[in-house]
Formats: structure tokens, C-alpha cells, sequence
């Protein structure tokens, strides 16, 4: 591997509950309607209890291109064609399973955290995680779906706090547990969910975690579509560590022209505009840039994507780079030949 580049990979969270009365299979139409509007390689969906074969006949995914983790109440749902799971850590398939990696986290912070043992993580119904890589030039990035608990749930709001603190002191071990399983030096992770509690009050119980264990999670702030911000706090966002974020926006459902800068074409975005009120929640979107190496061969092959970061002699970088390899590529074998002749 010769250099890294960076390739951009977008992360669509959204809770997928209604109000009262709202027709599911309207709800259905406008999830899968935001979707295929918006193509991102990961969507992160809350209050979705449907199964993974319901789940993408439901919101008209191509089984053949798209994947779904199952689970009861948070799903992750990611583009075959843009990802792929790495399901094992170590070489091959017999490598150590990254789910029983986790069981084995859970299990440990349980004995260990007083708010884990208390709260019952052990069902894993409102948490998922998984590693995903772009490509196998690309890190993988530690991917997290969670939806906070309610205050619906009997928890007061210091009780919540305490969970989503114990909850972030969990995937930190994880992803620890995994760089050292697997070598590596640092693990990107996007944290994506319904957290049940506004993102001034995260960013307060990020600052206290970070005085006990220094994680590397940060929480981008980002504008509020309109139909949130009618709302108490902004529960929708994300949590990072260790990945380049270009931006995170919430797009507004009931708003054409937000949707088709989001992507969606004018008919899709009629369609979600007429049906928003089927959906309590808005899309919140990320873009983060995951680090991708490049090969000797991917340099001479695809100088088209080089970067443009110019050198001294005003080409850009990777092509100054290309040019020199391939200098290399002719040279070398003449000295070969030389050195072969003079010995013999």
C-alpha cells in the first residue's frame, strides 16, 4: 500500500414510529420513499420490529442488494453494493465472532457497571452493533444503532443520563476489545439513534464521561428541520470517534425543495410531503470520511482519481506519484540487466 485517501460514506438515521392512528403501510411507504431518495450506504431505523425479510419487503428493498441485522427495536440496514459486514476478527473464517466479541463486553460491564446490571441490556433489543468496510482497501468503522430509553419507561432524566453514560462506556469497550483483537491502532465508530434525550443534555454527560474515560467522542451539532424544532429537544444525532465528519443535516420531511437537495426526485418528494404526518420523527443524515488505502497496482490503474493536491512541480500529488512509480517500473529492470552483465 503505497498511500491513503479518503471515501465518503453517508449514514441515514431515522425513527421509523408514528402517532396514533397513523396507517403503517403509509409509514412504510414514506421509509422506504426517503430511502431510495436519499441512497445512503447505512440507515439506521428505531421502533422497527419487523423481520429481516418483512423488514425489506415492507420498505421495497432488493433482498439481493440490501441487508438488515435482525432485532426487536434497533436495526441497522446497509447497502451490499457500497458495504460489506465483517462479521469475523482474525484471519479468515476462523477468526473470533464479533458478536460473541460483544456478548462477551456486555457481560463483563454488567458485572462491573451498576446501571448495565440494572438496566437490561442482557436482550439487546434496543442496541445493535456491527463492523462495516467500504471495500478491502477501507477501515472498517464500528457502526451503532440505539434508541435511548423514554421517559415513558419510569426512568427520571439523571437515571437516563446514567444509562447513556454506561451505555458509551460499553462501546468504547468494544471497540477497544476489537482494535486489540485485530492490531490496530485506532477504530473509526458512528453511533446513530433515537436517544431520548436532547443533545444539549448528551453533550453535558459526554463532557462527564470523557473526565473518567477519555473515549474521543464528540457529538456534531447540526440545524434542526422545522417540524423538530416545535418540538421540546432534539433527540435525533450522532456520536463519533475517530472519523472525519464532513456534515450531519436533518432534512424536512414535509419541505419538496429540503428533499431534492437531500437527493429524492420530485415525485418521491411529493409523495413524502403529502404522507410526512405518518412519521413522528425527520431523517437525520451524516457524511463521514473513512480513511481508504491505495495499492501500487490501484495508482497505475486509476490515476483518474487522484487527488488534487498539487507538489512543487505543479501536478497533482498522486499523479506526481504515478509518474515516478511507472519511471521506476522502466528503470529498475535496465539496472537489473546492467548489474547481471558486469557480474558476468
Amino acid at each position: 500500500r503505497m498511500g491513503n485517501c479518503e471515501i465518503s460514506v453517508s449514514f441515514l438515521c431515522l425513527n421509523v414510529g408514528g402517532p396514533p392512528g397513523s396507517s403503517a403501510k403509509t409509514r412504510n411507504g414514506v421509509v422506504s420513499s426517503i430511502i431510495k431518495g436519499t441512497q445512503p450506504h447505512v440507515v439506521a431505523l428505531q421502533e422497527c420490529s419487523l423481520q429481516q425479510t418483512n423488514l425489506l419487503r415492507k420498505f421495497d428493498l432488493d433482498p439481493e442488494r440490501w441487508e438488515a441485522t435482525l432485532g426487536v427495536d434497533a436495526r441497522i440496514v446497509w447497502d451490499t453494493s457500497k458495504m460489506s459486514r465483517i462479521e469475523t476478527v482474525g484471519p479468515g473464517d476462523d477468526g473470533e465472532r464479533v458478536e460473541r466479541l460483544v456478548s462477551e463486553c456486555i457481560r463483563k460491564s454488567e458485572k462491573e457497571d451498576v446501571t448495565l446490571a440494572d438496566w437490561p441490556f442482557s436482550h439487546r433489543s434496543r442496541f445493535v452493533l456491527l463492523r462495516l468496510s467500504c471495500d478491502p482497501q477501507s477501515d472498517p468503522v464500528l457502526v451503532v444503532c440505539w434508541h435511548g430509553p423514554n421517559i415513558r419507561k419510569g426512568l427520571n432524566e439523571r437515571k437516563r443520563k446514567e444509562i447513556f453514560i454506561a451505555f458509551l462506556r460499553l462501546v468504547h469497550r468494544v471497540k477497544l476489545s476489537l482494535m486489540s483483537k485485530t492490531g490496530v491502532s485506532q477504530m473509526g465508530v458512528v453511533l446513530a439513534g433515537d436517544f431520548n434525550m436532547g443533545i444539549d443534555k448528551a453533550q453535558t454527560a459526554l463532557r462527564e464521561l470523557e473526565l473518567t474515560v477519555p473515549t474521543g467522542f464528540v457529538i456534531p451539532e447540526y440545524t434542526v428541520s422545522r417540524r423538530r424544532s416545535l418540538k421540546p429537544s432534539c433527540i435525533d444525532y450522532f456520536v463519533l470517534s475517530e472519523v472525519d465528519h464532513k456534515e450531519v443535516s436533518s432534512f424536512q420531511i414535509d419541505n419538496e425543495e429540503s428533499l431534492t437537495r437531500a437527493g429524492a426526485a420530485p415525485v418521491i418528494a411529493k409523495f413524502i410531503v403529502e404522507n410526512c404526518g405518518s412519521l413522528d420523527h425527520d431523517p437525520v443524515m451524516s457524511i463521514v470520511q473513512l480513511a481508504r488505502s491505495t495499492s501500487l497496482l490501484q495508482l497505475l490503474r486509476e490515476p483518474d482519481q487522484a487527488h488534487t493536491e498539487k507538489t512543487e512541480s505543479g501536478l497533482p500529488l498522486e499523479e506526481h506519484t504515478i509518474m515516478l512509480t511507472r519511471l521506476l517500473l522502466v528503470i529498475l529492470p535496465v539496472l537489473v540487466i546492467l548489474k547481471i552483465g558486469q557480474r558476468g
